[in-house]
């Protein structure tokens, strides 16, 4: 009987949980052409990739100690959310500043661009991060 109790117990939480799987609502993705602020904005047909937030890269600590200075060419594209993806690095000098660069491309937003009042995805956005003291 203790037996059958419990397989009937872990079939039932099988089945929750199997059940709380099949009925998750996708997030609602947001096709509303907006400004910097997050203000809905009407009317808009076209407009040009638009930065609204650039943090600057943190200067690495053995480029740092070493005395090194340097320059790294960002190239990604914009997605139509506003974020950076496909981000590829070249710094000169090579070794120092690749991750730095890279990692303060996450905290990047832009506003994208519009075509026909739809946001498209920007392909092959440059940047240059410049590491000097």
């Amino acid at each position: 009987m203790e037996l059958k109790l419990k397989k009937i117990s872990l079939l039932m939480v099988f089945a929750f949980a199997l059940f709380g799987c099949a009925n998750k609502v996708p997030e609602a993705i947001s096709t509303a052409i907006t400004d910097c602020s997050g203000n809905i904005l009407e009317n808009v047909s076209s407009r040009e990739l638009t930065l609204c937030k650039a943090v600057p890269p943190a200067y690495p600590e053995s480029a740092l100690r070493a005395k090194i200075q340097g320059k790294c060419v960002n190239t990604f594209d914009v997605g139509t959310d506003g974020r950076i993806v496909n981000a590829v690095v070249s710094c000169i000098p090579a070794g120092y500043f690749e991750k730095a660069a890279l990692a303060n491309k996450k905290h990047f937003r832009y506003l994208p661009a519009v075509v026909n009042g739809k946001a498209v995805v920007s392909k092959s956005v440059s940047t240059t991060d410049t590491f000097s003291f």
